[in-house]
């Protein structure tokens, strides 16, 4: 669709994971919270190579495993091998849900904004320099809000 094309063509062309305000750039630190089952490694590679791909370096990733998932991802077929990438191993709550409030209290594995995305999710390669963007432009905020997007199964139409 023309709007997608013109909106994109711009963010690519104004946003090279450099901020665009003229003061010294603030580094943000974008934690992606990814809740990970043991029969989603397709949809987790997707997700993988969509963060790999960012040209804003600064993020990364706590691949959340319940106890039976483990032994799953450590045998499967995802490349996991950039240093931004954790799993660390999470008791699964009373209801059967990953708790995320005891992985937010924890100050080794989260920082900066908190993310969260499910396997599959992919990202536009320019979404954290944008983010990062606005919050140079715009450094009293709190939260970011984005907005979703959906492709079609084969990935070729939005």
């Amino acid at each position: 669709n023309d709007w997608i094309r013109e909106m994109e063509g711009n963010i690519i062309s104004s946003s090279s994971g450099q901020s665009n305000v003229e003061s010294p750039e603030q580094v943000f630190c974008f934690t992606i919270l990814i809740p990970y089952r043991a029969d989603d490694d397709e949809l987790l590679s997707r997700t993988i190579s969509s963060l790999a791909s960012q040209s804003y370096p600064h993020w990364k990733v706590l691949l959340l495993l319940d106890q039976s998932s483990e032994s799953s991802l450590k045998s499967g077929n995802i490349e996991l091998s950039d240093e931004r990438i954790n799993s660390p191993v999470l008791q699964l709550n009373s209801a059967g849900k990953i708790p995320y409030r005891d992985v937010l209290v924890d100050e080794k594995l989260s920082a900066g904004y908190i993310c969260r995305l499910l396997p599959g999710d992919t990202l536009s390669p320019n979404a954290f320099a944008e983010f990062a963007d606005t919050l140079n432009a715009h450094p009293k905020i709190e939260i970011l809000y984005t907005d979703e997007d959906h492709l079609k199964e084969d990935c070729t139409i939005r």
